[in-house]
């Protein structure tokens, strides 16, 4: 997923931050790490997600580090929308048909375990922008 966003940033001139990019399992632990990260001095304009629940969590972060989403900091996820417009405010997601994601997934289980060895898989499964009212304008002198 941060190929893709870096990707699309050079495409567009978008100066990204070098910012850390870690794996959460708690569902705790994501406010506890976005916090940290908002409140280093150079707080990010946006902040991407690879689930909703991360992003409800980013959410949170900004709120206690006195952050309002979107005017200080964009949030966006992947994945959605599922849950996305319970958010407030709701969410801007990158959609992506989980019944095709499940089918693919087989696949590829199903070819592994048929001999196609240990190699790496690369499947694309197309998704759809649903914007929300989580992201907006970046403010002004900050990186992305």
């Amino acid at each position: 997923m941060r190929a893709g966003v870096e990707a699309a940033s050079r495409e567009r001139g978008a100066r990204l931050a070098t910012a850390p990019e870690f794996e959460v399992t708690d569902r705790d632990k994501p406010t506890e790490h976005l916090a940290r990260l908002l409140s280093r001095g150079n707080e990010p304009t946006a902040v991407i997600c690879r689930s909703d629940v991360h992003a409800s969590a980013a959410m949170e972060a900004a709120r206690r580090s006195g952050l309002s989403v979107p005017r200080d900091v964009s949030v966006a996820c992947y994945g959605g929308p599922a849950g996305t417009r319970t958010r407030k405010p709701a969410l801007t997601t990158v959609a992506v048909d989980m019944y095709a994601m499940g089918t693919e997934a087989a696949r590829v289980l199903c070819a592994r375990l048929d001999g196609g060895g240990t190699r790496r898989w690369r499947v694309n499964i197309p998704g759809t922008l649903v914007q929300g009212r989580s992201t907006g304008p970046a403010p002004q002198g900050g990186a992305t």
